[in-house]
């Protein structure tokens, strides 16, 4: 009857800190809540695209970039640390995917070393998340050309 016991116990407590797990995306989401205080916005409009550059004045980098589409009413948000895409959420119209009208619609992609680790949709349409990673990319290029002509970079 011990060794039932004793084996009963183990397992609960195997699957408590099982649970108490800390996944990659919360590791991130932890450190990005770091670098959202202290940054200055730099705005670049053309037309209906508008893209914001958020420079962060410790360490010297460009921690998000916002890209927002009025013509589409769409926007999507990516995240960097050290020059790397770490994570990028993407806000789509309910006429992506009409059968969420009314339900909150949301997408949270993470990367570690440019691949996709984790992913979090919530009543989201199929998109390529590869297409969205190379923009945010080429953003994060054309934001580091914008603040090089601002002065911000050397």
């Amino acid at each position: 009857m011990k060794a039932i016991t004793c084996i009963g116990i183990f397992l609960l407590l195997t699957q408590y800190l099982n649970s108490q797990q800390i996944t990659y995306k919360d590791s991130i989401d932890k450190v990005l809540k770091q670098y959202r205080k202290g940054n200055k916005v730099f705005h670049d409009k053309n037309e209906d695209i508008k893209r914001r550059y958020y420079y962060h004045k410790k360490t010297n980098q460009i921690s998000t970039i916002i890209i927002s589409n009025s013509a589409e009413h769409s926007e999507t948000i990516y995240y960097f640390l050290s020059e790397k895409l770490v994570t990028m959420s993407i806000y789509l119209p309910y006429s992506a995917m009409p059968s969420s009208r009314g339900k909150p619609m949301s997408s949270a992609y993470y990367f570690k070393d440019e691949t996709l680790v984790d992913k979090y949709e919530v009543n989201f349409p199929k998109v390529d998340i590869e297409k969205y990673k190379l923009e945010g990319l080429e953003l994060y290029e054309r934001a580091v050309t914008f603040l090089k002509n601002k002065g911000v970079f050397k």
